[in-house]
């Protein structure tokens, strides 16, 4: 019974847990000021998310230690920054963040697609990989803004939620219509993001939950006396 418990915890918790993470880091993401200071408080959050996609998920041993190795360079870059003040290195955090937020996804999908059967773990995967995507092409589009400034049209001064938000308004399609990219890469690649929701949206995940069935419990038979 203990080794089920613990097997059960290790799996569905962890997605349920890491979702959690996301929406909490997204949050945090928008009520933050773009301060070097806060940075601190942020990029802990960010770095504990993706190791955490990757444990649970039971990503190889290697990939796990190349992408602690990589969260800490990170955070001592950010160190760096808010010691001197600086924001040499800013780009180099967004394309440490986007290629690790990258590689999750497809460790989350990669996995859930060897259960046995569709679980809550599976669907709650699922998800976590679909909120991933997101923050994938909105660390993307803060690294073209870095590279390229100004990355939207018509717009005045943004902060990094800014890119986010105009990355999960593409993915889901909502098109507020606030921000738009200036520049034609950029546009492409909003396109990109949002037929690609779609299409896991209605493929992937809807498949998943036509095949979920809710555990059942077995019937208590007597025992002989």
């Amino acid at each position: 019974m203990s080794r089920r418990r613990v097997r059960s915890f290790s799996t569905e918790d962890a997605y349920g847990l890491l979702l959690g993470i996301i929406v909490l880091t997204f949050v945090l993401l928008s009520q933050v000021e773009p301060a070097r200071w806060t940075r601190l408080v942020v990029a802990p959050g960010v770095g504990a998310m993706l190791l955490l996609a990757l444990y649970a998920s039971r990503a190889r041993p290697q990939l796990m230690r190349a992408a602690v190795i990589a969260v800490a360079v990170s955070y001592v870059i950010v160190l760096a920054e808010a010691f001197f003040d600086s924001e040499v290195f800013r780009g180099s955090i967004y394309l440490i963040y986007g290629v690790l937020i990258l590689i999750t996804p497809v460790v989350i999908v990669n996995r859930i697609l060897r259960h046995p059967e569709v679980q809550l773990s599976t669907i709650l995967g699922a998800i976590c990989a679909y909120m991933l995507i997101g923050l994938v092409f909105g660390f993307v589009y803060a690294l073209i803004g870095r590279i390229d400034p100004p990355f939207f049209a018509k717009h005045g001064p943004v902060d990094q939620f800014d890119y986010f938000y105009f990355s999960y308004a593409c993915l889901t399609t909502l098109g507020f219509g606030d921000f738009v990219s200036r520049g034609d890469f950029g546009r492409s690649l909003s396109v990109l993001e949002a037929v690609g929701g779609q299409i896991f949206l209605v493929t992937l995940i809807a498949r998943l939950v036509s095949l979920f069935k809710p555990p059942q419990r077995d019937a208590q038979t007597p025992s002989p006396e």
